[in-house]
């Protein structure tokens, strides 16, 4: 409703409409517009259904009889009301992580710091190469692109293998022949190029979060920076590198490709699509990109239980199989760590007996039923066995720990796992986590129990030396740090001779010679002793000065020697209280 009289308030217009039969009407704005010279009124009239605001304008349109203060009737045009302009679209975006409102201008999220959402993520292609740094800095991630359609977190992780450096032994060639030259261009060479062996700690594969189909490319992640630069070294040395037979090319990742994850972690799907940080394992990471996830793989560090002794070639091995014959004993005693311990305790007793007999004393001999449990006997100091067992390596006392390996078949029977050496079964009974967690388990240790029995074996007990782990955990030294000598109280030197160095004086090479000769300490030289009787002062001299040169002359060459040989700050502090007193003098 247009041009309504401005005496008119919103109680009378609406008593108004009402005259006129405006059924259902909720509500009456009336508005006012100044702008022009003469004051302009205009209202809005809303009713409760859209058929009694067409009624009510279809009976009066296009205008209203109102009637005025002095009697006579004012025409106010009435018409539909447009809709509200749109209002403009704000260029706020919300995260995807965190679901917060941010400002256009933030290019990164207020609340989680994620980066800010391409409007197209969904539809984008998702092929890696956005998630490679530009300045190539270095990182302990590296993305590889162009995977293999079907590849497996597990085939991934071998092929990143293939950058670990490789010793390759040197083809011998023929006696006779002629030498070969050797190529010295840097393509392809990529010997002594690479990263250490064990050094990939997990791999991710790019997946859907639907379909769990591949996206062609990951991220392999190193333990530390160093071997992530080794690696790439030798991935740019390389002409052609494949994984799954196929190229692929790897790059440093920039640092908002993993974000951290805020919500708590409830459900399967947050412990799926999300993973642990290496440095923080409290903090939650997760792809930067909400419709695919990082299908992580931890890499087994094989070197843990990797044979690191070499088989000797030629008459080497001839003798190193004759030493192994014959020190079958000792090696059977050898730990993990490359150093021997006591076995059990019949060994004990062995050893007390040689103990006994190396000092002249009568052998003891022990029963079977004298031998004390395993669990009492000492490792160090006296033992109730009657001599000093000392172990090497160990330095405080140990705990004996039951082994169920089966030497025959090179396996450990408790955690059902095959080796290729004894020293990798043994570091796998002190190192795995996966045994010291089977030898909880009553089930376990019973089944492995009857395993041995029906091959005609039973469980050895061994020492574990649970301090040196203690001292590895806290990093702690095998040898404590010598305490600082303490500072002598400045009293005490004030206490000692101060003719200390003159109670030793010092004998000269021709007084030592002269003395042979019969000469004593104040005779005069000659054959009668009517010669010279004082010494001839050795003096010492500034380096370049000449002899008549004022201030050239040092002092006694002996006293002067002495002082330098003992280096003592009050012998400096005299010498330089003499150069100013004769300065002095020599002022006048």
């Amino acid at each position: 409703m247009d041009d309504i009289p401005s005496s008119m308030n919103a109680q009378e217009i609406e008593e108004t409409l009402r005259s006129l039969g405006a059924q259902g009407l909720t509500d009456l704005r009336v508005k006012s517009d100044d702008r022009s010279s003469d004051r302009r009124c205009y209202a809005f009239a809303e009713f409760s259904s859209e058929d009694a605001s067409t009624a009510f304008l279809e009976q009066h349109y296009p205008a209203l009889e109102f009637a005025a203060l002095d009697g006579s009737s004012v025409r106010v045009p009435i018409a539909y009301s447009r809709d509200r302009r749109p209002a403009p679209k704000s260029d706020d975006w919300q995260c995807t992580m965190c679901h917060f409102e941010n400002f256009s201008r933030r290019a990164t999220c207020k609340q989680c710091k994620a980066p800010r959402p391409s409007e197209d993520a969904a539809d984008m292609q998702l092929d890696g190469k956005s998630d490679e740094c530009p300045q190539q800095t270095a990182s302990q991630f590296l993305v590889v692109r162009n995977l293999p359609p079907s590849i497996s977190e597990s085939i991934f992780a071998s092929g990143i293998k293939k950058l670990y450096v490789a010793k390759e032994d040197e083809p011998k060639q023929p006696a006779g022949a002629p030498v070969k030259l050797k190529s010295t261009a840097p393509v392809g060479n990529t010997s002594g190029l690479g990263a250490k062996p064990g050094s990939l700690a997990r791999v991710f594969v790019i997946r859907d979060r639907y379909s769990d189909a591949s996206c062609r490319y990951g991220f392999a992640e190193f333990s530390h920076i160093d071997e992530a630069r080794a690696a790439m070294a030798k991935f740019n040395a390389t002409p052609q590198f494949t994984i799954g037979s196929k190229p692929v090319n790897i790059a440093y990742i920039h640092s908002g490709v993993f974000i951290p994850y805020l919500k708590p972690v409830i459900t399967e799907q947050d412990v799926k699509f999300t993973f642990s940080a290496s440095h923080n394992p409290s903090l939650r990471l997760s792809y930067w990109n909400p419709t695919v996830y990082a299908s992580e793989y931890t890499v087994f560090n094989e070197d843990l239980y990797a044979e690191k002794s070499t088989q000797p070639t030629g008459p080497e091995s001839n003798a190193a199989a004759k030493e192994s014959k014959k020190r079958k004993a000792e090696k059977d005693l050898v730990a993990p760590g490359g150093k021997k311990t006591v076995a059990m305790a019949p060994q004990l007793a062995k050893w007390a007996n040689k103990h006994a007999e190396l000092h002249r004393g009568k052998p003891k001999t022990i029963k079977d039923d004298q031998i004390p449990d395993e669990k009492n006997v000492p490792v160090t100091g006296p033992s109730s066995l009657g001599g000093s067992v000392i172990s090497p390596s160990i330095s405080v006392p140990s705990t004996f720990t039951v082994s169920y390996a089966n030497l025959d078949r090179m396996c450990c029977l408790l955690c059902r796992r095959k080796f290729i050496s004894e020293p990798s079964l043994r570091r796998h009974e002190q190192l795995s986590d996966l045994h010291k967690k089977n030898l909880d388990d009553d089930a376990l240790i019973q089944k492995a129990t009857s395993d041995l029995k029906a091959v005609g074996q039973e469980p050895v007990s061994t020492y574990r030396d649970r301090a040196k782990e203690r001292r590895m955990a806290h990093r702690q030294p095998t040898k404590p740090k010598q305490q600082p000598p303490r500072k002598h109280n400045p009293a005490s030197k004030d206490n000692e001779p101060k003719d200390a160095a003159a109670s030793k004086p010092t004998i000269s090479k021709g007084a030592g010679l002269l003395a042979k000769m019969g000469w004593s300490n104040g005779a005069g030289l000659g054959a009668e002793g009517d010669g010279r009787t004082h010494i001839i002062e050795t003096m010492a001299y500034t380096p370049g000065v000449g002899l008549g040169a004022e201030g050239g002359k040092i002092g006694d060459a002996a006293e002067e020697a002495a002082r330098a040989t003992t280096n003592n700050y009050s012998d400096f502090v005299a010498k330089a209280k003499d150069k100013a007193r004769q300065r002095y003098e020599t002022m006048g």
